[in-house]
């Protein structure tokens, strides 16, 4: 069988194109690019949204995309609802010449790829093989002519257009054919270079295409830009009232008053005071910019004729032209007495210029909130410099210097919003009074002390500078004597969000000062029973995965004291609604959900957790709390969604779990005490608690008093779990030691599974009502027979589950203990044991709570009548919202559900009668003091990570990063002007509370701040008062999607256009100069440049108009060799262009890598030599990087000298290596984060199928499992 015509991958990965079925090309040739070249990676599919978003893979299967598989030479389609088959979707192909092919979707039947709640159509299709070029329209949506855009997806360029009608071709066909080098087997050159016909070649090592590195790829000579309009169009001056800006800098947005207006677009006249036009509408960046410019504004019909413009039209005439649409902007400004609709166009225009939007600022998914950037001094921004911004000094990196590479050890600095800055001192301070705040609010606002918070729990420790567990653990000891007496410390009681595994010991070192997370019991327990659906894992996981280890029993072992818990607001219920919002509600983002659709989002959730087959929601809930709430040697939490609805107002609706959970809860208060053993009896788990007094199985019961042993006898308890629906005995008895303690002693069964055959819609239920009882044998043995224990499926579980307390346990007793009479030596705060274990935790709310529509829904006040029933479960710690009012800003789903972790000024609690989401400041006091009224403690939640879209704007000096401050060093988004929310008003509760409770501190508890801090050696810095937020205070920000270049700058100078004073820079245009523009050739044969702004390129990197890049030097003169730049290597060829995604031999004979902005990496020679691996041709220099072994000729990755394991991070992704080589084609963990590397040693993102499971890892550069999607495995994917 013949090749088919045009492109083809061989399955070696070689690529030809053949003329006909035998013959291919070869040598140089231009060839338009076809659509089945959309990768280097044949296999992987890639998708083009609607709009013309390219997005190398999709997260999900959602309505209207377009996915192009280059394996099987096919385009699909999606669509929710009936789209395709009434013909509303039109896919047409179209030949190199863009002449119409064909149409192939016509309508028809087809079959839904998924009906779990929304019918999801696709349609398959083959592409021609001589298609080069197709179109999509969705709805018959059409798109203007010249609204057209190009859409660049690896090495193939084509162009986008959505329209009605078969007669429509792809226009705009400029860059439609590349040029690329076959060698004499007709196999396409990718990386390297050649001389061809007396010039110098250069092959892409990306996609192949070629570079001419010998002949200028651009136009010589200089065109003057000044004309009569300049004088006119002059700044009137450089006083802030007559340009707008942004501490003194102009932006995409900067109006300006010029020094005359060309009155109704025909006659000079000096402008009047006020009078503003827009710089934008006198000067360009660049060329295409002012292309751009000039067809929005045809596009809008703002002057009287229709053209498209491109970049091969000669400046002067689009300069021309720039002059008639001022012309005809005067005249509507004339005719309609306003520049309103002036304003609305130009802020319109902006927006759509990749500079000055989010696609400039590579918001590629690597952040929560689409890119984090840095940031940087700046010599010319000293308001927002800062001598500190230590990173990631999270518990395991307190001093910094760890290797992140080496393993996860903690999170990462840039989480969310504005990063707070705190590794500063005067931060520190000002999180010290913030603390004070809060622990003394009732004092503050009404001298009551009773409506003050106890104890606090410190919100993403992993992600803050963890000094500030110090700072808290010391204020609280020298506030309240903590560390002086247990009885006082567990009266006040502080946990730590702290997920990070080794932040257990971490805690243990550092004096206890907080309760840290045991989060092996959560990932154990959702492993074996929650995650059954997914990837479930073998019970003994359970026991394995915590911290304590619970195997044998045991009575007084001394741990670290800590917490657990099986769900949070934002674990194990947060991403899980969130991503069934977006897959189920048209048109919906969960996570930037509107409250609507919340709503309709919550039916689904609902009807899942209802359910006996459930597709998301987490499975055996009652079961976990049955291990929750009778381990040992931890403090439980509770979580509020597992009790109540997590939408719906606030405790308006219970769960199908209310009712037991609530039972096991009572029960605990009289029940669960002694030691406890927990071990896989007949592949059943079994968890038993031996009763109060009785340490282990050996305990001599008869020494106890008669009271002692009526307690021993009245308490204790039995849990017993299989994961198994067909779970039995096989003719087995199974038998559970309890100890002589409980010899000849009855059993109640608490709750139960009943016994129901498997059915996906089974009725089966949870037993509560159950008055089976059963006695042990006069060994202490219960036994069950093999009819008693056997597998079922209901909405509750997915198995078996039963909890037993002895018949004589009654709800009128009590046997936690609450008072520590151990005495201690070990200077910790916290002491794990009975006392801790007593207590048990309840965090007070989900996310999607809705809005209150009357003050009765607040949750404070809902909180306040509901003290009985909190007290009656045993909750002894009632952790509340986050009370802070909330950004409504949108950009994440905190701020879009108003959950208080988004906020703008963290000391508004509801003042003024202005409710939070929560209630009034008097609301949350009053609920607190009848916490307190009932013996129950009041946590706050602490945030000291973010501050929200705070309202002034500063510029500030920002590198685009990743998460952990790390530059994304293949993107030139470096030491570029920002417009950041950083600054606060200074008229807000933050300068009503901010600093003014330091003085106090400074006099009651001095020694807080003699005390030199572990990760910034300093000590705290109490007399500098943040009354007002300021970028100096903050490590970076969030992008805004203002685009990197929205503070103007020129190309050539690379100088922010500014008007602070000795410094001030602005363009060539508004200062009435006279204008060149172009490269030009001087007198000794050097290329210099000039901008649009009149400036001559120095220092710098300049694009032209066909999208290579140059580099002109301190004098001026353009670079055509190897240079270094700021500490990297640059290649440039003869003609100037910078090589980017190449390889190439240098000089020297080592292999050189380029990556996408042209840093260069040198391939050398290693040797092993005494020990070490060192550089081949300079012994004396160890080896690093991914280099090759003489040896063997292997590439290996090096890391000072010796073989590097573990994983790496270059360019964002991760690699993971065992003794140098890349691991391939497996998966990997990190810290539970899971990733998958390909038969190249890659990490990949977008959709894989494996072990019968669709996984997503997402989009580029964000290469971690997101979900595991339950549908089947798509047509194309077979």
């Amino acid at each position: 069988m013949g090749k088919q015509l045009g492109w083809n991958t061989n399955k070696d990965g070689t690529i030809q194109y053949y003329v006909d079925q035998t013959n291919y090309l070869t040598g140089l040739t231009s060839l338009p690019v076809n659509p089945n070249l959309f990768s280097n990676k044949n296999s992987t599919p890639g998708y083009l949204f609607y709009d013309g978003r390219v997005v190398k893979q999709s997260t999900d299967f959602s309505s209207e995309f377009i996915m192009i598989d280059t394996k099987y030479s096919q385009i699909t389609i999606s669509s929710f609802d009936d789209n395709i088959q009434t013909g509303r979707i039109a896919l047409c192909f179209y030949d190199s010449n863009q002449a119409f092919i064909s149409r192939p979707l016509v309508g028809g039947s087809y079959t839904p790829f998924s009906n779990n709640y929304r019918n999801i159509y696709w349609k398959s299709v083959d592409i021609p093989t001589n298609a080069a070029y197709f179109r999509v329209s969705f709805g018959g949506d059409t798109i203007k002519q010249n609204s057209i855009k190009k859409v660049e997806f690896g090495n193939a360029i084509t162009n986008w257009v959505a329209a009605s009608g078969d007669d429509d071709t792809v226009i705009d066909n400029e860059y439609a054919k590349m040029m690329y080098y076959f060698d004499n087997s007709g196999f396409l050159q990718k990386s390297g270079n050649a001389i061809i016909n007396g010039d110098k070649y250069y092959f892409d090592s990306k996609n192949g295409i070629v570079i001419n590195g010998s002949k200028p790829q651009y136009d010589i000579g200089l065109t003057v830009i000044s004309d009569e309009y300049t004088p006119h169009n002059k700044l009137y001056s450089t006083n802030a009232i007559d340009i707008e800006n942004v501490d003194g800098f102009l932006t995409a947005d900067s109006w300006y008053r010029p020094v005359d207006i060309l009155d109704n677009g025909t006659t000079w006249r000096p402008s009047n005071k006020g009078e503003m036009r827009p710089v934008l509408m006198v000067w360009m960046p660049d060329k295409q910019t002012l292309v751009n410019y000039l067809n929005y504004m045809t596009s809008i019909n703002m002057i009287g004729y229709s053209k498209t413009f491109t970049l091969k039209d000669n400046i002067k005439e689009l300069l021309i032209n720039q002059r008639q649409i001022q012309i005809a902007i005067e005249k509507k400004i004339s005719q309609t007495g306003s520049t309103d609709f002036l304003r609305d166009v130009f802020l319109k225009f902006v927006a759509t210029q990749d500079n000055w939007n989010k696609k400039s600022e590579y918001n590629d998914g690597d952040h929560l909130q689409g890119g984090a950037l840095r940031f940087v001094n700046d010599d010319n921004l000293p308001k927002t410099n800062s001598s500190h911004r230590l990173f990631n000094r999270y518990p395991l990196n307190q001093k910094g210097g760890q290797n992140k590479d080496s393993g996860w050890q903690g999170g990462y600095e840039l989480l969310l919003a504005n990063d707070i800055d705190n590794s500063n001192p005067v931060v520190q301070a000002e999180q010290l009074n913030w603390l004070y705040f809060l622990t003394h609010l009732g004092s503050i606002n009404s001298n009551d002390d009773t409506a003050n918070f106890d104890g606090i729990r410190v919100d993403a420790v992993d992600n803050v500078d963890a000094d500030l567990l110090q700072i808290a653990g010391d204020y609280y000891n020298e506030t309240y004597g903590l560390n002086k007496d247990p009885n006082k410390a567990n009266q006040k009681i502080s946990i730590l969000e702290d997920w990070a595994w080794g932040d257990y010991d971490y805690m243990g070192r550092m004096g206890q000062t907080q309760l840290t997370m045991d989060t092996g019991v959560k990932d154990g327990l959702m492993g074996a029973l929650g995650y059954w659906n997914e990837s479930v894992k073998p019970l003994e996981t359970i026991i394995s995965s915590m911290h304590t280890d619970r195997r044998k029993a045991f009575g007084n072992n001394r741990v670290v004291a800590n917490y657990s818990f099986i769900r949070a607001h934002d674990a194990e219920s947060q991403d899980i609604f969130s991503n069934m919002i977006s897959a189920n509600v048209k048109g919906a983002d969960g996570w930037h959900p509107t409250w609507e659709q919340v709503e309709e989002g919550f039916k689904f959730y609902l009807a899942d957790m209802e359910s006996t087959l459930k597709l998301k929601t987490r499975n055996n809930i009652p079961a976990m709390y049955g291990i929750l709430l009778t381990n040992k040697d931890t403090t439980p939490r509770v979580y509020y969604g597992d009790v109540f609805h997590e939408a719906g107002q606030y405790m308006a609706n219970k769960t199908i779990y209310a009712p037991v959970i609530e039972k096991m809860l009572k029960y605990r208060i009289t029940t669960v005490s002694g030691g406890q053993y927990m071990n896989m009896n007949n592949n059943a788990l079994v968890s038993v608690r031996l009763g109060k007094y009785i340490d282990t199985l050996d305990t001599d019961y008869s020494k106890l008093t008669a009271n002692q042993q009526k307690s021993a006898r009245e308490s204790g308890s039995v849990v017993v779990i299989s994961n198994n629906k067909d779970y039995n005995l096989n003719n087995n008895n199974l038998v559970i030691e309890l100890g002589l303690a409980h010899a000849g002693q009855t059993f109640k069964a608490l709750a139960e599974t009943i016994n129901t055959p498997y059915n996906e819609n089974s009725t089966g239920k949870l037993d509560l009502d159950t008055e089976r009882e059963k006695t042990t044998n006069e060994k202490g043995q219960l036994i069950f027979t093999e009819t008693e224990v056997v597998g079922s499926t209901s909405p509750h579980h997915w198995g078996y589950f039963s909890m037993w307390v002895p018949k004589e346990a009654t709800l009128d007793h009590d046997v936690r203990e609450f008072v520590d009479k151990n005495k201690y030596s070990d200077n910790n705060v916290f002491h794990a044991g009975e006392v801790l274990d007593s207590h048990v935790i309840y965090e007070s709310f989900s996310n999607f709570t809705a809005l209150p529509t009357k003050p009765e829904e607040r949750a404070n006040v809902v909180i306040k009548n509901n003290i009985d029933y909190f007290k009656s479960l045993g909750i002894t710690v009632f952790e509340f919202a986050p009370q802070y009012r909330s950004s409504t800003d949108t950009s994440f789903l905190d701020s879009c559900l108003q959950n208080g972790y988004a906020f703008s000024d963290r000391y508004d609690l509801g003042y003024d009668n202005s409710p939070t989401k929560y209630g009034t400041v008097e609301d949350l006091q009053n609920a607190i003091k009848s916490l307190h009224n009932a013996g129950i403690q009041a946590m706050a939640d602490y945030v000291p990570d973010q501050i929200y879209n705070l309202s002034l704007p500063e510029i500030v000096a920002t590198n685009r990063v990743n998460s952990y401050g790390d530059l994304r060093d293949t993107t030139r988004f470096q030491s570029l002007y920002y417009v950041a929310k950083t600054k606060s008003n200074g008229a807000d509760y933050q300068a009503r509370f901010g600093g003014k409770f330091l003085n106090i501190m400074l006099m009651t508890t001095p020694k807080i701040f003699d005390k030199l801090q572990i990760s910034t050696g300093e000590k705290i810095y109490p007399y500098e008062q943040i009354s007002q937020w300021s970028a100096k205070y903050m490590n970076g920000t969030n992008t805004l999607g203002k685009g990197a270049y929205y503070v103007l700058k020129d190309w050539s100078s690379d100088k922010y256009f500014n008007i602070n004073g000795v410094n001030t820079e602005l363009p060539a245009q508004l200062k009435g100069d006279y204008t060149q523009y172009g490269f030009v050739n001087t007198t000794s044969g050097e290329i210099q440049y000039y901008s649009m702004s009149g400036a001559m390129a120095k220092d710098t990197f300049i694009q032209d108009e066909k999208s290579n890049w140059y580099y002109f030097d301190s004098d001026g003169n353009m670079a055509h060799k190897k240079l270094t730049i700021l500490g990297y290597d640059y290649y440039f060829t003869e003609n100037g262009i910078e090589l980017i995604n190449s390889s190439f031999a240098d000089s020297d004979g080592n292999i050189v890598y380029t990556n996408s902005t042209g840093k260069g990496i040198s391939v050398y020679q290693v040797i092993y030599k005494n020990g070490l691996y060192v550089q081949a041709n300079n012994p004396t220099v160890l080896a690093n990087g991914y280099q090759m072994f003489k040896d063997n000729k292997k590439y290996l990755w090096f890391d000072n000298g010796r073989l590097f394991s573990g994983f790496k991070i270059v360019d964002g992704r991760f690699y993971f290596l065992y003794q140098g080589e890349k691991i391939t084609s497996s998966f990997q963990n990190v810290a539970g984060v899971k990733f998958y590397v390909d038969q190249n040693g890659d990490t990949i993102s977008g959709l894989k199928y494996s072990n019968n499971q669709l996984m997503d890892f997402g989009h580029d550069d964000s290469f971690w499992l997101k979900k595991v999607l339950s549908e089947p495995k798509p047509e194309f994917m077979n």
